[in-house]
């Protein structure tokens, strides 16, 4: 799978060519993208042919087919020349350029030789559909047109694509998940095959920018770095240890008589915390067994895993802070066993807790508004 960051870039000095294979590889993939356009802008006139060729009524059929015909040759005159030219400059670039020659070669060679059964056929659809060769036949002939296009619109999507989902994921933040079916449909249309190159992107990790999930069509936005990886892991833990500072010096403030023990303050902390991490631990042992290879959990790179959720699991930290500051003010609870309930049920509690204080503060408010001046 060729991507930019595949080759290297050369070296300032280096006697090199007027252009290199790093400087060639955006016009090398602007030729494939104009390829694939221009094929399927045939392929829409053989569906249309083919659309034609069902037709039940006689006269209906032959009129359709007639004009459909028409529009073919129409585009067939011009595409031709078109994408034969555009054939001979990406031999050109390859032989020019010997890392391309070794990276593509097979893939143009395979574009080149459907492109020739292209040829063929459309040259035998014109004479069935000038002549008197049948619908059944014509419509055969338009059917294999037409997977002998699909074909070539997936080649030049095997090597393109990739390196256009690069520049998609630049544009998203760590973690964000970047829709491969929504975004890529009008380049690959058929499912089965945006599902065949997401197991192909998958199965080279390092060519793209992101974890790739196939089950969900989805790729999350990765750092290329490792050591940025290892940043989120060192963020995480800051964060924990300054929750271990806020609850150190929360009693010295001394406005909250709920919040003065600095010991009970620490406990419920640890406990909070640990039963948020199980309730983590469990829902990740769920996602495993019912996950495929695509997916990321801790038991497979705990590191990258982190890194790919570090903005969820750093509001989760957050929100443990606040689990925390509401078992303090509910009354009688005592034990780590609550603690780690409302730690494993931390969402459902600040739900809860939350829900309390909006109707305290209402009534406090309401009881301002009422007081005499």
């Amino acid at each position: 799978m060729l991507t930019e960051g595949s080759l290297s870039r050369p070296e300032p000095a280096a006697a090199a060519p007027a252009t290199s294979a790093w400087e060639a590889l955006p016009r090398f993939y602007g030729y494939l993208l104009e390829v694939r356009a221009e094929v399927q802008n045939l392929k829409e006139a053989m569906g249309r042919v083919r659309r034609a060729a069902t037709l039940a009524d006689s006269e209906a059929r032959a009129a359709e087919l007639a004009a459909a015909h028409a529009e073919g040759e129409a585009i067939d005159r011009r595409n031709r020349g078109r994408i034969a030219g555009l054939l001979g400059r990406l031999r050109g670039l390859m032989e020019a350029h010997p890392t391309l020659h070794q990276w593509c070669a097979d893939q143009i060679i395979h574009i080149e030789n459907c492109w020739e059964r292209v040829e063929f056929h459309l040259d035998r659809l014109r004479a069935l559909l000038e002549g008197d060769g049948g619908d059944g036949a014509a419509l055969a002939c338009a059917a294999e047109v037409d997977a002998r296009l699909q074909q070539m619109v997936f080649l030049a999507a095997y090597l393109t694509i990739p390196q256009r989902v690069n520049e998609h994921l630049r544009q998203l933040r760590i973690g964000q998940a970047l829709d491969f079916h929504r975004d890529f449909a009008d380049e690959l249309p058929e499912l089965s095959e945006r599902v065949k190159l997401l197991v192909t992107m998958r199965a080279h990790p390092n060519q793209i920018h992101g974890i790739v999930d196939v089950e969900r069509g989805v790729i999350y936005k990765t750092a290329t770095q490792r050591r940025r990886h290892v940043v989120s892991l060192v963020a995480q833990a800051v964060l924990v240890l300054l929750g271990v500072g806020l609850f150190a010096l929360l009693p010295m403030i001394g406005a909250w008589e709920a919040l003065s023990d600095r010991a009970l303050l620490l406990e419920r902390y640890l406990f909070v915390g640990v039963g948020a991490l199980l309730h983590l631990s469990m829902s990740t042992l769920k996602q495993r067994r019912r996950s495929g290879e695509g997916e990321v959990t801790a038991l497979d790179d705990f590191i990258l895993w982190i890194h790919v959720r570090e903005v969820a699991i750093a509001w989760t930290v957050v929100t443990v802070w606040i689990g925390v500051i509401g078992l303090s003010f509910v009354p009688q609870t005592t034990g780590t066993e609550t603690a780690l309930i409302v730690g494993y049920s931390l969402d459902s509690f600040i739900d809860v807790f939350l829900m309390r204080f909006e109707q305290k503060a209402g009534s406090v408010t309401k009881a301002l508004g009422a007081a005499p001046r």
